[in-house]
């Protein structure tokens, strides 16, 4: 039938497709978020996995390794680096810390962060967030993997 053909020949065109390399600028990491757990608190997660928000799809970890499954098999698309974008772990300062460490690990596909910077709460907050990433009381510069900032407004 030429519905059949029609299914053939779309497949013959996807096989021809390249695999796309890209770089995902927008990606949310947590481990160990669940009370009890060693990881960074993360009220999101935890009101979305209570039935607060989304669902229940949410109540899993979200590890760097599991992004990397998400992909891995993909036939369209492999992701060389990736944006980390904060994603409510709590307290901001340690989840930028916790991902900067990714950003330097060679083996990580992490290469950037885009932190939460605490821009409502005025300079000061803002100063002394910034002196906990420069670390060494506060001196030196900061560090090169972070690349942005993000303040929700929302909620």
């Amino acid at each position: 039938s030429r519905r059949t053909a029609d299914a053939g020949e779309g497949e013959v065109q996807r096989s021809r497709r390249r695999r796309r390399t890209v770089i995902d600028t927008h990606v949310h990491l947590a481990r160990g978020w669940k009370e009890g757990q060693d990881g960074l608190s993360n009220s999101w997660l935890r009101g979305n996995s209570e039935g607060k928000g989304e669902g229940q799809g949410f109540n899993c970890e979200w590890t760097e390794e599991a992004y990397r499954r998400s992909f891995a098999d993909s036939p369209v698309v492999d992701v060389s680096q990736a944006i980390f974008v904060e994603c409510f772990n709590r307290p901001a300062a340690a989840e930028a810390r916790w991902v900067l460490d990714m950003v330097n690990d060679p083996a990580s596909i992490v290469a950037g962060v885009v932190a939460h910077v605490p821009v409502k709460e005025g300079a000061a907050a803002v100063e002394a967030f910034l002196a906990e990433l420069r670390g060494s009381a506060g001196r030196g510069e900061l560090p090169t993997g972070l690349k942005g900032a993000r303040q929700v407004f929302l909620g």
